[in-house]
């Protein structure tokens, strides 16, 4: 099955309007990139401080104060979402049959569902800590 879908997938990105701008185009790779490692900081920084304070780290600092960071992640994880599909689109081969593309996707599929599961079950909790208390 997968044998037969790969090659399909990675005509039809090549045959993208996508694939056509970042593969005809100078410097629309560059400037991906560019935006592919800003959304990546804005991501992670606004993450990572938000879970440092979860695990206890600067617990007087506020959560709610931190979690007014996450819409800063989620247009990183947006601009990485978009810039990384140019990327797909420009060069699907080094990707599609490349396993540390697929372990990637994997790994983002499951931090999807930690999210999801965070929001749904335990936010409500985090959300009424104070500065200096744990969670």
């Amino acid at each position: 099955m997968m044998a037969e879908f790969l090659p399909w997938l990675e005509q039809w990105l090549k045959s993208t309007p996508a694939s056509a701008f970042i593969t005809l185009n100078t410097w629309v790779w560059s400037t991906c990139e560019s935006i592919h490692f800003t959304g990546l900081c804005m991501l992670y920084g606004s993450v990572v401080l938000f879970d440092l304070r979860l695990l206890g780290v600067a617990k007087q600092v506020p959560l709610a104060a931190l979690h007014r960071l996450i819409p800063m992640g989620v247009a990183g994880f947006a601009m990485n979402v978009g810039t990384g599909f140019m990327f797909l689109a420009g060069t699907p081969d080094q990707y599609l049959y490349n396993i540390a593309f697929r372990l990637k996707v994997l790994c983002l599929a499951i931090a999807g569902i930690n999210i999801l599961i965070f929001y749904l079950f335990l936010f409500r909790k985090v959300r009424s800590v104070a500065p200096g208390e744990d969670q």
